[in-house]
This record gives structure tokens, sequence and C-alpha cells, in this order.
């Protein structure tokens, strides 16, 4: 039987209890063996709750105090270079919260830091490992609703800032609700269509003043498929149920046209309806058929933690290593600066 993997995971926030939550289900292949986190008293109780034996103040203290095989960075976008580059120059394979940085260079700097010792770097990226994403990917894949040749996606909601919420920042973010949420959307349309062509991109600030970046914004991709994709995120979305944060104040659906069909996934209600006319299907029954996924959001962590831990136990490359990751930053980028010019901005590759 191979030893279990020593992790010790960066914050103690939302995200954090959830990756605990994964890394509960598992606890024959990893043992977290700390949890680091600035405010101490929140260290320890999310340590009693998880049953953590230790905690610590600092990364640096961490890695001079505790000997573990991996970290998990649930920390601001700000500090995701400096904790990879000090976690690999200590030998420590990471799990690192998306996006993986707030710009190219700093996302260069994260793949140069594992690359150089030969270390896994997983940027989590957790709807694909969902599965209702996974279902639809496979639709797709078996010709259920023919080419795609549009897809749209809207991610509505009231983000609710704790207080001095590091997203109200935009130096700390990296900018404003695309980089949050629209990461998420980014890397499940290249998930289901592959490489990006062009990027084109309208975005405001209107409502969400407390915010230095964008509340609103619309961005168009061309793939190189010739598929054509349409993200509509936004933080200031007041509709039912807003007051109660996500995801009961929150739609996210995605709707995914082709030549004989279409699949739309609701990602707040863990389901997707299909509609094909492929001659597989009698025409009596062709309508919307509805399957629902019971679990699927909180599982996609689960899965995704799962997959990290495995990765590292067999010595595989992740389904989402640091590279890959810097593919969907690469857009958010285009889309950023095509906001600023007006223009479309043409990816190479």
């Amino acid at each position: 039987m191979k030893p279990k993997i020593r992790l010790a995971v960066l914050g103690a926030g939302r995200i954090a209890q959830v990756h605990l939550q994964g890394y509960h289900r598992i606890r024959e292949k990893v043992d977290v063996c700390a949890v680091v986190d600035v405010c101490e008293e929140v260290a320890k109780s999310t340590a009693t709750d998880w049953g953590v034996a230790r905690t610590f103040r600092t990364l640096d203290e961490l890695l001079s105090g505790e000997p573990c095989d991996a970290v998990d960075i649930c920390l601001p976008h700000d500090v995701h270079l400096e904790c990879v580059e000090k976690a690999c120059a200590a030998g420590k394979h990471v799990l690192l919260e998306k996006p993986i940085a707030r710009t190219l260079a700093e996302a260069d700097r994260i793949i140069s830091a594992a690359d150089r010792r030969a270390l896994t770097v997983m940027v989590a990226h957790n709807h694909v490992f969902n599965p209702v994403v996974e279902k639809a990917k496979q639709m797709i894949d078996e010709g259920l609703i023919g080419r795609p040749h549009l897809a749209r996606v809207d991610s509505f909601g009231w983000l609710l800032f704790a207080p001095n919420d590091f997203r109200q920042s935009k130096k700390r973010t990296g900018g404003g609700v695309f980089i949050d949420t629209g990461t998420h959307f980014v890397y499940i349309l290249r998930y289901l269509f592959g490489e990006v062509q062009s990027v084109g991109a309208i975005q405001n600030n209107s409502v969400r003043l407390e915010m230095e970046g964008e509340d609103n914004a619309i961005v168009s991709l061309r793939f190189c498929s010739g598929c054509l994709g349409e993200i509509t995120t936004t933080y200031a979305g007041r509709i039912p149920g807003w007051e109660h944060g996500f995801p009961t104040g929150w739609e996210q659906e995605l709707v995914i046209l082709g030549e004989k069909g279409a699949v739309r996934l609701d990602l707040t209600e863990d389901q997707l309806l299909l509609y094909s006319e492929e001659e597989r299907f009698p025409t009596a029954f062709r309508g919307w058929t509805t399957i629902s996924v019971p679990n699927a959001y909180a599982d996609s962590f689960n899965f995704e933690i799962e997959h990290f831990v495995d990765s590292l136990i067999h010595r595989t490359t992740p389904k989402v290593p640091a590279i890959e990751a810097r593919k969907t930053l690469e857009i958010i980028d285009a889309a950023y600066r095509s906001a600023e010019t007006g223009r479309f901005i043409s990816l190479n590759g």
C-alpha cells in the first residue's frame, strides 16, 4: 500500500472548507497535516473542525516546521505567485485555486517554478470534474447534437463581499467579475470546444461601486472549430434570493446549439437538458429530456481533490496542469485588452 500524501491547506476561508471536505472523503489516501491562516483563531477552529493536528500563521512557518508533500493554496489571487514559488523552492507539489494568476507574466513564473523542480502544480478548475459538464461533453463528443455552432453562458448573481474582501480591489484580483467568476466559463468552453481564435469584450462598473474592477462583462469568443461563444457575467444581479448569496440567489446556465439539437446546463440546479434529432432517438421522444445529477456541484470539488491526490500518488500529469490554466488566463487577458481598445484580439495557436 502506498504511503499517504501529507498535505497542508493554506487559507481557512469558504473554499478551503470545501477542499477540506474533499480530503476528508479520502482519508485513506491523504493526511491533512496542517492548516495555515494569518488569523490564528480561525486556523485553530478550522483545524479542530477537521481533526488537523497543527496550525501555522504563515507559509514560511509551515515550510520550516512541518514536513509535507504538497500544499493546497486557497488564498487571494495576489499571493498565488509568491506562495507557489516558495512552495516549489521547498520541493512541494501544489494545488492552486483559480485563476492561476493575475497576469500572464505571473503565470509564466509559476510554470517555471514547477518545471525547475519537476513538481506538479495543478490549478483548481473544478467544473471540468463536474458530472453535469462531463455528461454534456460526452453528448457532444458522441454527436448527439451534431456539430456545435453556438454557445451562450449566463452567470447572474450578487456577490456578497466579506469585510475587506480582496475582490473589491482591481489590483489584488487582477480585474473584476470576469477574472473572478468568468474564469470558470472560459475553461468550461475550452474543455468542450477546444482552443479560441479571437476574443472581443465590453464591460463596465455601474452598480457595485465598492468594486474597482468591472461588475458586468460580456465576452465573445470565436473558437478555432468555427463555433461562436458568448459569456455574460455579473456581480450586480438583483434576482430572487440575491441577498442569500451563492447558490440560492444565482443563475448559471450554459446553452449549446448544434446542427441536430441542443444541450442546456443548469450549474446551480445540478441538471442538464438534451434535445436531439439524431436518428437513434425515436421521433415520439423528441423534446427536452431532463437529466438531474444530485450533488454535482459539491462532487466537482470532491473529484477534483481526489484527482490531484491520485496524480501525486501515481506520478501522473493532472487534468489541469499550470500550462493548461495559463491558456485560460490568456483568453481572460485578451478580453481585458479588447474591452480597453474596443477591438477583437486574435490569439496565436
